[in-house]
Parts: C-alpha cells; sequence; structure tokens
C-alpha cells in the first residue's frame, strides 16, 4: 500500500517525503527485518520522485509500512505453502509477529484493526480468519514474486 500525492515544487511539508526519502526509509525498515526462506527484497524498489514531470510527494512512513507489509507476507505466504509442520511452526511464529511492524501500527486502517486481531489471536487453533487475511493482504506480492520467479 503506497500513499502517493502530486505535490507542487515547494511543497515541504514535514508529514511528506519526496521519492528518494521514502526509498531510504524502506531501505532503512528492511535492514530489522529478516525475510522468509527464500525470499529478497525486491531489488528494483524505488519511488519516483516525478511522474510525468510533476513532483510526487509520499506520507512520511509509506517506506517502512511498505517493507513491513512485504516482510509479513514473506512470512504469512511461507504459511500457506509449508510443507512440513515445522516450516509452517516457523512461519507463523513470525506472521503472529505482525503487531510488531509500522505496517500494522501506521498502515492498517482502524476499522480493519479487528479483522487483523481475530486472524492473529485464532491464528493457532483455527488458520481459516487468517488464510482469509493472507489472502486480501498478500494477493498483489503474490502475485509479483511469482513474475519475479518465473
Amino acid at each position: 500500500m503506497t500513499v502517493a500525492a502530486c505535490a507542487s515544487s515547494g511543497q515541504a511539508a514535514a508529514n511528506w517525503l519526496s521519492g528518494t526519502q521514502a526509498s531510504a526509509e524502506y531501505r532503512d525498515e528492511a535492514r530489522g527485518l529478516t525475510l522468509a526462506p527464500g525470499w529478497d527484497w525486491p531489488a528494483d524498489l524505488d519511488y519516483p520522485d516525478k511522474v510525468d514531470g510533476d513532483d510526487i510527494a509520499y506520507e512520511k512512513n509509506t517506506g517502512r509500512i511498505d517493507a513491513g507489509l512485504y516482510w509479513y507476507c514473506s512470512w504469512a505466504l511461507t504459511y500457506v505453502e509449508a510443507d512440513t509442520d515445522a516450516d509452517r511452526t516457523t512461519a507463523l511464529r513470525q506472521v503472529l509477529r505482525l503487531r510488531e511492524t509500522k505496517y500494522y501500527q501506521i498502515g492498517v486502517a482502524t476499522d480493519n484493526i479487528p479483522m487483523f486481531d481475530a486472524a492473529l489471536d485464532s491464528a493457532g487453533d483455527d488458520d481459516t480468519k487468517l488464510r482469509r487475511l493472507i489472502g486480501i493482504t498478500c494477493s498483489d506480492i503474490k502475485e509479483s514474486k511469482s513474475n519475479d520467479d518465473s
């Protein structure tokens, strides 16, 4: 989920970042997160500074939120696709750390927090809600990774 807005060239509000700054935020957040085995951070990650000649501004924390989402999806999709109980348990342990990420803390809309919490809280006993949540939140990343792997 990337939040971007067109900005006048003189816009310098504290809540907005350039593409270069948002990219730096992403990389900074990514340094503290370990992806699931077989996953790599996107090599071509760059938030553009301009689109069609117009400056682009990103909301502060966009890079951190996007990195947290990518990290979560790496473990969530590994959980769904795990071949062994041990791999599934390891992945689930990481998925349950979602609440520690900027993605969950700032990126998830307040109205959606109960859905996320219900899925995480029931995951150990019944993963139906978690699998549904993973399908909703990680479909674009799964598709993107599938294209990268082919």
